[in-house]
């Protein structure tokens, strides 16, 4: 007979890196002490000293899970449109703030002269010849229909973001994510929210259970992996606060990612707007730490640096960190991480780079100038980290003034002067753009950033919509070699017509180059005449000139307008290069259509590509390294494979790691815990394979595996454990590591209701990757114990000196011989459900007399039999009364402390739940097909949110509290009754009859 046995596990046997370190303080020059590390901060620092403190922060993700694939992700079905959640809560605040990031000071710069003429203006790319490349092609992009198609509602604005990849790119809005054929733009999976990719994440975790937007994608070129991610967040005035990171397990964005929550430190600031780049050392991230109660002019708390350990997060490891600086300086924002494009990577070393720029308007000491931070991580030891603000790098002066608050963009009608949208020219919006134009031995480090600028040259005075055009400032900077940052080139686009009442308004814009050094601007244009759409313009040739001497292209002609005071546009877009090429480039930007022109929330985004005709591909060829065990060459997944340059890729289930790279020489490695690496060199040539082959040795992995009992001492024997019965039991391990034992022995301790244990077992040389080795151990099961309960036997496990620690295994007693049902009802008052308030309520349902363990457990909502549930406000024959049942969340926790959230945001607009069954087990429809319907009640058998299995096994009796929690505003009700179906196992054991030989030979 086997038994059933349980293992610890953890899903990846990483040590944490972080040490900790005492707070002193030491003196100067006499004090004999030796010198300390750099000090940190974690999450143990109190908030008032996180708040000013200059040191770095170092914390661990709070939650981890492997997910399923993106293609198999259950299909979504809304939850209806509701009345008052048609926008994002926290656009809505955007919208109502009228803070600028970057705040003005009256009459400094080109505030306090009579006209300002930017002196880049004549290189306009207007004055030109328009030979700018259209698209060769462009598809539709996540839209507000798929929004309200996946959500059941619609918010404003988009945020359009997304990115290329070999074979696909990826859309993502405030809403669903799109994952496309980049060639066709047919969807290569169903649409899907970011959060049902944190379902392994705990209930209440707000990565699984809000998506509020901010939204990112980034393809790391030298991982081939994908990286999408949104901020969590229940309340924007208190934490907790997360951001919520998935990253691709393979080069396919459609298959399963790694989910990390990183909770962000509680500086007493919202962490908003975040903007992330990939580099070769970690995945850097900036935020706006607005605080949401900045007076205007206040530009809240700073900004925050973040750095998140890229190797750990490719790899799968759930001890991932990352290094965070608080720079709590007001009126500092719109810094910007860089994000390599195309596939070669910076030389060696290199550190990231983060840019702003600042303008003489924002007066005091600012000047016209790009300012660079530099930010060196170290993950090992988070006290060593660093952040520098470098000098800043003058460019030509440019007039940042914008009229005050958001309405100074025109549309034409029908839409008025109120209905303005906001160009956000306070800041610089998305990623710096970071291109290695030449090769790893001659390194050409290529950055370009740009903004928006007042170029209507209006004079001294209030500036308005009438009197304002907006146009792009663009720089492109090189980095050489001892780190020295210097403008290239630079310009000033703008449209032919720059007066502020009739000129055509360019904003929003972001900015990527081609292997080549050809520059594209993408942007939003607008004006009184021009509906909004899609433009871009571009620079070629090698010589700096300040102008985009290509001249501009339509991408997507708008043809509506939004009418809505909100003048919400978005807050980015952005252009990316393919790096299948690096001469293609993909832009992706918000756009209006005159069939919508009714309905301020229904937006379009599109998703064009074009390339230069004298760009030819860049040189690339392809490198396979194979990963095997140096003690018997079997290969070896998921060792983490670096070569030369940030190239980083965890090895594939046959062991292989494949990267597309330019011509050049490589060495390679892999690591994996507890393991050395051999590493191997070659080069690689255009259009050819190059294969490198390293091995790992390391120590072995012991793993508790089956238990069978072989030998047991009461009659009549029932081949299962009995209270008091010697037994004798076969334990088997394997072994997952990458070398074999040597002479592995294991001693069974006495506990666990294991006593008399006999002496250690040697199972001898365990085999890396081999099959299991089984041994007899014999003990005396706890006589005191009751029939029925669990036997937990643990075993240490050591080879010599090395210990593996102790495993154990479960094993029941006595045998099945029946089961039962009882209902076990709540029967007290009803109680009020606070509203809006998350941690909800707590109601107790005390369970006694169920013997055994539970094998199934149903949720059954009760009506009042004796009266008539109905959808009406209030009624008391409901199982549960309320007027939105779609706030709802349902969470039940048993007495050994298990929490499952059985029901969670379903049914939306009905009112009130009348009996229903919540049963995973008998095929019943997924709570998700409950449609969202005013004036009716809820009623049905159902599958839960959660399986409710994850109780079998437990003990019934005690204390279940169901924690009842309404998770938005506006609407009421109680839980009135509810009942738990609980069916037990019931098991019979053996008396203390024991079957033996006696000395005499006579039994």
């Amino acid at each position: 007979m086997k038994l059933r046995s349980d293992f610890l596990k953890t899903a990846i046997a990483f040590a944490s890196a972080l040490t900790f370190f005492s707070t002193s303080v030491l003196a100067a020059s006499t004090d004999p002490r030796p010198a300390r590390t750099a000090q940190f901060n974690t999450v143990e620092t109190p908030q008032s000293v996180l708040r000013s403190s200059p040191l770095p922060y170092a914390a661990t993700a709070e939650h981890f899970a492997v997910t399923p694939a993106a293609r198999d992700l259950p299909a979504e079905f809304p939850e209806g449109p509701r009345r008052d959640k048609f926008d994002n809560y926290v656009e809505r605040w955007e919208r109502e703030n009228k803070d600028q990031i970057n705040p003005l000071v009256t009459g400094a710069g080109a505030a306090g002269e009579a006209a300002f003429v930017d002196p880049l203006l004549k290189f306009n790319a207007a004055m030109a010849p328009l030979v700018m490349p259209g698209p060769s092609f462009t598809f539709e992009g996540v839209n507000s229909a798929d929004r309200l198609a996946v959500f059941g509602n619609q918010v404003m604005p988009p945020d359009t973001q997304g990115d290329v990849g070999p074979n696909h790119y990826v859309s993502m809005v405030n809403g669903p994510v799109g994952i496309y054929n980049k060639t066709t733009g047919v969807l290569a999976a169903p649409l899907f929210k970011l959060s049902s990719l944190f379902s392994g994440f705990p209930a209440d975790n707000v990565c699984r259970t809000t998506d509020n937007g901010d939204p990112i994608v980034m393809y790391d070129s030298l991982a081939d992996r994908w990286i999408i991610t949104q901020f969590g967040f229940i309340s924007t005035g208190s934490p907790p606060w997360f951001e919520c990171i998935v990253v691709s397990q393979t080069a396919d964005p459609t298959g399963p990612y790694f989910a990390y929550a990183f909770r962000t430190p509680d500086v007493g600031t919202f962490p908003d707007y975040p903007k992330l780049g990939v580099w070769t050392d970690a995945y850097y991230m900036t935020d706006h730490q607005n605080g949401f109660l900045a007076p205007p002019g206040a530009a809240g708390g700073g900004t925050g640096f973040f750095a998140f350990d890229r190797a750990k997060m490719l790899a799968g490891d759930p001890t991932a960190t990352f290094i965070y600086f608080n720079r709590p300086t007001p009126g500092e924002g719109g810094i910007l991480p860089s994000d390599i494009d195309g596939i070669s990577p910076p030389p060696v070393g290199t550190s990231q780079l983060l840019f702003r720029f600042t303008a003489d308007e924002f007066g005091g000491a600012f000047t016209d100038a790009v300012v660079p931070y530099e930010f060196i991580p170290n993950f090992a030891t988070p006290g060593a980290s660093t952040l520098t603000v470098l000098s800043p790098i003058a460019v030509a002066a440019f007039d940042a003034r914008q009229p005050s608050g958001r309405a100074d963009v025109e549309q034409p009608a029908p839409a008025v002067a109120t209905e303005n949208l906001d160009s956000l020219n306070d800041r610089a919006m998305f990623q710096t753009s970071y291109h290695n134009l030449g090769t790893q031995a001659a390194p050409i480090n290529s950055y370009t950033i740009t903004w928006g600028v007042n170029v209507s040259g209006a004079g001294a005075g209030t500036l308005v919509a009438t009197t304002f055009t907006s146009g792009i400032r663009w720089t492109e900077m090189r980095r050489d070699l001892a780190g020295v940052v210097t403008i290239r080139d630079q310009g000033t686009h703008a449209a032919t017509d720059v007066n502020g009442a009739t000129g055509t308004n360019l904003f929003m814009p972001h900015i990527a180059q081609d292997h080549m050094g050809n520059i594209a601007v993408g942007y939003t244009a607008s004006s009184t005449t021009v509906f909004p759409g899609v433009r871009w313009a571009g620079r070629t040739g090698a010589a700096p000139t300040s102008s985009l001497n290509e001249g501009e292209a339509v991408m997507f002609a708008g043809t509506g307008v939004q009418r809505q005071t909100n003048s919400r546009w978005g807050d980015y877009s952005s252009m990316s290069i393919d790096p299948s090429d690096s001469c293609t480039f993909y832009y992706h930007q918000e756009y209006r259509d005159a069939a919508n022109n009714a309905n301020a929330f229904a937006w379009n985004t599109r998703v064009g590509r074009f390339q230069y005709p004298t760009c030819t591909p860049a040189p690339r060829g392809t490198l396979v390294v194979n990963v095997t065990n140096c003690a018997n060459g079997n290969p070896v997944p998921g060792a983490l494979v670096s070569a030369t340059g940030g190239f980083m890729q965890p090895s594939s289930a046959t062991g292989a790691a494949t990267f597309f790279a330019p011509p050049g020489n490589y060495s390679v490695s892999a690591s994996a815990p507890n393991s050395s690496s051999t590493t191997d060199s070659g080069a690689i040539t255009d259009g050819n394979t190059t294969t490198l082959n390293v091995c790992l040795s390391g120590v072995p992995q012991i793993n508790s595996q089956i238990a069978s009992l072989t030998a047991e001492s009461f009659a009549p024997a029932n081949n299962a454990l009995d209270p008091g019965e010697i037994v004798t039991v076969d334990f088997c391990v394997t072994n997952t590591g990458l070398a074999d034992t040597v002479s592995l022995v294991g001693t069974l301790a006495a506990s666990g209701n294991v006593t008399a244990p006999g002496a250690p077992q040697n199972f001898g040389v365990v085999s890396a990757g081999g099959a299991a080795v089984c041994r007899p151990y014999t003990f005396t099961v706890n006589p005191a114990m009751t029939c029925g309960d669990d036997v937990l036997a643990t075993i240490d496990f050591a080879d010599g000196a090395t210990s593996f620690g102790p495993k154990s295994y479960t094993l029941n007693t006595g045998v099945v011989s029946g089961s039962g049902t009882q209902t076990v009802s709540y029967t007290g008052p009803a109680v009020a459900v606070p509203d809006n308030t998350p941690a909800g309520i707590i109601i107790p349902l005390v369970v006694s007399g169920v013997g055994g363990e539970v094998t199934d457990l149903n949720f059954r909502f009760d009506a009042d039999a004796a009266g008539g549930c109905t959808a009406s406000v209030g009624n008391v024959n409901a199982a549960m009364d309320h007027t939105f049942i779609g706030d709802l969340a349902f969470r039940l926790t048993s007495p050994g402390g298990t929490t499952i959230t059985v029901m969670s945001g379903r049914g939306g607009t009905r009112e009130n739940i009348c009996t229903t069954t919540l049963d995973d087990d008998g095929g019943f429809p997924s709570l998700s097909t409950v449609s969202s319907t005013s004036g009716q009640f809820l009623s049905g058998n159902f599958a839960p949110d959660n399986a409710l299995s994850g109780f079998d096994g437990q003990v019934a009796n005690g204390t279940w509290n169901l924690n009842v929690a309404d998770t938005a505003g506006v609407d009421t009700g109680s839980m009135r009754r509810f009942s738990l179906v609980i069916t037990n196992e019931n098991r019979v054991c053996v008396g203390g009859i024991v079957d033996a030989v006696f000395a005499n030979g006579f039994e």
